[in-house]
């Protein structure tokens, strides 16, 4: 995907590409770690309150954060972006696995629910976790 350049910078760009609230216009602030987010620690329980699931999952050999909890922009309707490192020729089995537990529990995100629900964001195998080629453009 390209962005054409204009008197936004690339950041503006970002926020835009990603369709989040820009920093400036953000009713809390300015997205910062050095402000913590006031919903942060609401966040933070739900996903520990979920461990035991998630640990165990079949083919998954690690789960990061992402998106807006990642960069502290978090609102009252966030979702819980996940991104998955899986074991090698098994993606779309442990992508299964996932999808069915989540919705079984009832924590994953809907079209229609997604405030604090997980959402199934990237999937990757352990031998292909640097993403340069596929980088967006700005």
């Amino acid at each position: 995907m390209n962005v054409k350049h204009g008197s936004r910078n690339e950041r503006d760009l970002f926020y835009e590409v990603m369709d989040y609230p820009y920093p400036a216009t953000r009713e809390e602030g300015i997205f910062s770690w050095n402000e913590k987010n006031s919903y942060l620690d609401s966040y933070l329980d739900f996903i520990h309150q979920w461990e035991k699931l998630y640990k165990n999952l079949p083919f998954v050999e690690k789960i990061y954060l992402c998106n807006s909890l990642t960069f502290n922009s978090l609102n009252a309707y966030s979702d819980i972006d996940l991104f998955f490192v899986v074991k090698e020729k098994r993606i779309w089995t442990a992508r299964f696995f996932c999808l069915v537990l989540f919705s079984l529990f009832r924590i994953k995100r809907s079209l229609t629910d997604k405030t604090k629900k997980f959402c199934l964001s990237f999937f990757v195998t352990s031998e292909h976790q640097i993403l340069d080629a596929i980088a967006l453009d700005f």
